[in-house]
């Protein structure tokens, strides 16, 4: 799966989650991390940053509630791109809560993003162990071993070697696809494999057309650039 080919996300958004909230009676380090989700979830600028500063020193019990406020700190890092910070954050809440297969999902995301290839393939298998260890039957707890899966996919392809021999990339990828079909990034993932992996250029095509479509641009670039050299009509000819 040639990276000139495809465009990779880093991971999903969703991958990035804080952990899940504790269970009532809430402490007021419950309290606390409620409000800054409310004022501040999905944001990354000076006042978040100081706000998961905050919430770091409000829940400073090393129990599972820190965990939550370190994850949700080492998001805002993420988001401001401060990622050597962000995995220390990570890394701190998964070693306090070891449990918890989001926080392995977070360490993963990161050290992805670091080129740390080998602990990021590390840190979500472990958490995949975890999450189908953990799986119920609910709908919250396939997602995770979904979203996990997806993760360490998109890891292994990261890394970069072996990958037409490890068909558990291509599972991994088509489980989250047929779980969430609108999500455009999957479909081009496949389409690399497809054409790396298993020399079917309509198949894989057809694939990075789809994920186009879906609004994925870099798949669009990639049908754009096979469209204008008429890259099919060669293979045709050879």
């Amino acid at each position: 799966m040639n990276s000139t080919r495809t465009a990779l996300v880093l991971l999903l958004l969703t991958g990035l989650s804080p952990a899940a909230a504790t269970a009532a009676p809430k402490t007021e380090c419950d309290k606390a991390i409620d409000r800054f989700d409310a004022a501040y979830g999905g944001k990354s600028d000076d006042a978040a940053f100081a706000a998961a500063r905050a919430l770091e020193k409000t829940c400073a019990k090393p129990d599972a509630a820190h965990a939550s406020a370190l994850s949700r700190l080492g998001i805002v890092q993420f988001g401001r791109q401060d990622l050597v910070e962000a995995a220390v954050a990570f890394e701190a809440a998964a070693e306090l809560n070891p449990k918890d297969p989001n926080l392995r999902m977070n360490v993963c995301g990161v050290l992805t993003e670091l080129q740390r290839h080998e602990d990021a393939i590390g840190a979500c298998e472990a958490g995949l162990e975890l999450a189908k260890a953990q799986d119920d039957g609910s709908a919250d707890a396939r997602d995770t071993v979904l979203k996990l899966g997806y993760n360490l996919a998109l890891a292994k392809v990261r890394r970069g070697r072996g990958l037409c021999s490890d068909r558990t990339i291509w599972e991994m990828f088509d489980a989250y696809r047929e779980a969430n079909p609108d999500f455009a990034m999957t479909y081009q993932m496949l389409g690399a494999w497809v054409w790396d992996c298993e020399d079917d250029f309509d198949r894989g095509f057809a694939l990075y057309k789809k994920s186009c479509a879906l609004g994925q641009e870099s798949a669009c670039e990639q049908v754009r650039y096979t469209e204008a050299c008429r890259c099919e009509t060669r293979r045709k000819d050879i």
